[in-house]
């Protein structure tokens, strides 16, 4: 009986625990390609700034070198910043 109550609550305590562990190790894997996501289009925005490039030809090249859902992710990204 005692047996019985001690292992359910080891397993509940084992599985709560990994079960958070996994949940923050996705969480931190979806911010991760997010950030890529964002630097990979700044570093294009930056190239055609140093070199006093248009906003055209940024654009441009962002639209070539970004797929849909990563030019998408930029957008959202730029509407929270308060940009249009």
């Amino acid at each position: 009986m005692f047996s019985d109550v001690i292992i359910a609550l080891i397993s509940a305590l084992v599985g709560t625990y990994f079960g958070t562990y996994f949940l923050a190790r996705r969480e931190e894997s979806k911010q991760f390609k997010i950030r890529n996501i964002a630097i990979k289009a700044l570093e294009i925005v930056k190239e055609y700034a140093k070199y006093s490039g248009t906003y055209d030809m940024a654009s441009a090249e962002i639209n070539a070198k970004l797929s849909v859902a990563e030019k998408r992710a930029v957008i959202v990204a730029l509407h929270k910043l308060g940009l249009p």
